[in-house]
């Protein structure tokens, strides 16, 4: 079977490039280093009023707690918060290495959610 390519590159290398060139949460935390600890709560802080409350009509947060949960895309690390927060237990890979989420693996959200 072969790969479907456009302009030479995968699905797989055009999905990495355009993530790539935008991290997420990049444009909720313009002027925060991304990757750091300030770009993440800034970012999380304005996602919580512009995103969260439809998102939570969407993805079942709280139905997930003591589950294991499996986040394919897991970009910055907004949902895995709200993931951990729920009280699951949480995995997530992303195949995009800008995203700060991905290049800090040694996120500990334990100090940062509060029971």
């Amino acid at each position: 079977m072969a790969v479907s390519t456009e302009n030479g590159q995968s699905a797989k290398e055009r999905a990495r490039s355009v993530w790539g060139a935008s991290p997420a949460g990049t444009t909720h935390a313009p002027n925060e280093a991304p990757g750091t600890r300030a770009f993440f709560e800034r970012a999380r802080e304005r996602r919580a009023n512009d995103e969260l409350p439809f998102l939570r009509e969407l993805v079942p947060f709280a139905k997930w707690k003591g589950k294991q949960v499996l986040e394919l895309g897991c970009g910055a690390g907004f949902d895995a918060y709200e993931i951990c927060a729920a009280g699951a237990e949480y995995t997530g890979i992303d195949l995009t290495p800008e995203n700060p989420f991905a290049r800090s693996p040694i996120w500990d959200f334990t100090d940062i959610i509060r029971p």
